[in-house]
């Protein structure tokens, strides 16, 4: 969570993420919101701004990556700075 720094996972449901803290979030760029009008709904729009529902594949994807970036975040906190050796353990 942006606003407390609770870890979460989405496992269903639009991309409004509302934390133990009572604060909401996107789950898609993690940025504090205050209601829907961060999202657009139209499939295939380039408004820029971030979809409501995204797909199971799409969410699989975009929770790979959060784990990899804090895996990454974890190792070069170990010292561990070359990207190959990052790459190969993650």
């Amino acid at each position: 969570c942006p606003h407390c720094g609770q870890d979460y996972l989405k496992s269903d449901g639009c991309n409004k993420i509302r934390c133990k803290c009572g604060n909401l979030s996107c789950y898609l760029c993690g940025q504090k919101i205050q209601n829907y009008s961060h999202f657009c709904n139209k499939r295939g729009c380039a408004c820029g701004k971030c979809q409501l529902w995204t797909s199971t594949e799409a969410m699989e994807n975009i929770d790979r990556a959060k784990r990899q970036e804090a895996g990454r975040k974890v190792l070069l906190e170990q010292g561990i700075t070359d990207e190959e050796e990052i790459a190969a353990i993650l």
